[in-house]
Order: structure tokens, then C-alpha cells, then sequence
């Protein structure tokens, strides 16, 4: 807390092993708990972690440790169920709160492509390793070479998605 408020929050549910879990754990605790009981929300979390504090070089053997977690090897057709349901569920809460015009949760908002990104990243970047970045902008170049959306696709998205980023950026004048 600051005298503005909030600085951030960090929902601390959503650590391993939930609320009956440590705060912090050993690399192999990690390593232990992601391959035996790591969820899809969590591969999809990971795609885009990256260490940004402390000992820096640590954070980058950490999560190279757990890079087998989130980039299976293997095409894995319960992730691809288990995508369909995360979506699924996204779709209803936003419909839920009455979100449909929100610029990122909305219907083709910033969610949506990064949501089309990142599903090849899982599904794909096992095998594929160039799709194991954590830019969503780099990911998204590199999925015309490997055949898995057209350019003219990426072309498209590509522009709308930074546009929808500046936006969501600004301040409200309201």
C-alpha cells in the first residue's frame, strides 16, 4: 500500500499447492510440484514469465528448469481440451461482468490475439522452440515460417494489436 493506494497486488492463491502452499519454495519443490501436479492455467501463466527482480541469473535457471512443464515435447490433445476450457471460461465471465466492449477482455480485444499466440505456443512450442519467447509480438512473427498462420494473417493482427495496447495504455480523461 502507498499513500495512493494500491502499488500491486499479487493474489497469493496462486502459488503452488494454493493456500496450503509456502510462499516460497526450492527450485526442486518447484520442478517436483509442476511436473506431477502442474496445471494448463499454469503453462499458460508461465509462456510469459520472466525473472525481474533478485538474483536475475537464478529466475532464468528456474524457469529454464520448468521450460519441459510448459513446452511439452509431445503434442498433447488434454491440453488442447483443456485450452478450449480456459477459453470458454474466460468468454463467460466477461459476458458475466458485462465486459463484451472491453478494448483487452472483449471479443477481438488484446485477450483474443494474445489468447491465439500463446494457444500455438503450448500446443506447438515443444517442438517448435523458436515459439518459446516471451513476446507475444516475436511468437506471432514467427508463425507464418513454420506454417501455422498465414502472413496475411499476422499482418492484420499485428497492427491491431499494438493499436489496442496504446489504447488500453492511455489514461481515461473521464
Amino acid at each position: 500500500m502507498t499513500a495512493d493506494g494500491f502499488a500491486f497486488r499479487v493474489d497469493m492463491r496462486l502459488r503452488p499447492l494454493g493456500d496450503g502452499g509456502p510462499l516460497v519454495g526450492s527450485f526442486a519443490m518447484l520442478s517436483s510440484y509442476y511436473q506431477d501436479q502442474g496445471r494448463e492455467w499454469e503453462r499458460y501463466a508461465m509462456l510469459k514469465a520472466r525473472p525481474v527482480a533478485g538474483d536475475l541469473d537464478a529466475g532464468s535457471e528456474l524457469l529454464a528448469g520448468l521450460r519441459p512443464f510448459v513446452y511439452r515435447r509431445y503434442l498433447d490433445f488434454g491440453a488442447i481440451e483443456s485450452l478450449r476450457e480456459l477459453k470458454a471460461m474466460i468468454n463467460r465471465e466477461v459476458k458475466r461482468k458485462g465486459m463484451q466492449s472491453n478494448i483487452k477482455l472483449g471479443p477481438g480485444g488484446i485477450r483474443e490475439v494474445e489468447f491465439v499466440v500463446q494457444a500455438f505456443q503450448l500446443i506447438r512450442g515443444g517442438r517448435d522452440t523458436e515459439l518459446q519467447v516471451t513476446s507475444l509480438k516475436t511468437a506471432l512473427n514467427r508463425l507464418p515460417a513454420l506454417g501455422l498462420l498465414p502472413q496475411a494473417v499476422v499482418d492484420e493482427l499485428l497492427p491491431d494489436y499494438a493499436f489496442f495496447t496504446r489504447c488500453r495504455a492511455r489514461p481515461s480523461s473521464a
